[in-house]
């Protein structure tokens, strides 16, 4: 999902696989073209009003069930590998190149807070 509108599509996607249906088949029901609904689900293009309420009326949803999907999808946070403490280095590192001293001087104190309240929670 790339489009500005990737919520709802994800949401739009989500509610036509828990019915276990194509994106055809979907189409089909709400007569609407399958390149349209593939659009949707992949936030190029947000559906009107119109378009959504049939689109939730041909899958027996409503707005209730929407809003739920809708929330679980805001909810999610991409799951990222851990990086290795090595690789963490290095990344701190590049980045405390890019910045100037005053930047370099306020970083290093929120450092020492953080490490500071983690020796006082242990």
């Amino acid at each position: 999902m790339t489009g500005p509108f990737q919520s709802l599509g994800q949401a739009i996607r989500i509610i036509r696989k828990r019915r276990g249906w194509s994106q055809k088949f979907w189409a089909e029901k709400a007569q609407i073209s399958v390149s349209g609904l593939s659009r949707y689900e992949s936030g190029a293009i947000e559906p009107s009003i119109s378009s959504l309420d049939t689109l939730l009326e041909s899958a027996g949803a409503d707005l209730i069930e929407l809003d739920e999907v809708l929330k679980g999808v805001r909810n999610e946070v991409p799951k990222v590998a851990e990086p290795t403490p090595e690789a963490a280095e290095a990344l701190a590192a590049r980045l405390l190149e890019t910045l100037s001293p005053e930047e370099e001087s306020l970083a290093s104190d929120v450092i020492s807070l953080v490490l500071k309240q983690r020796e006082r929670q242990s």
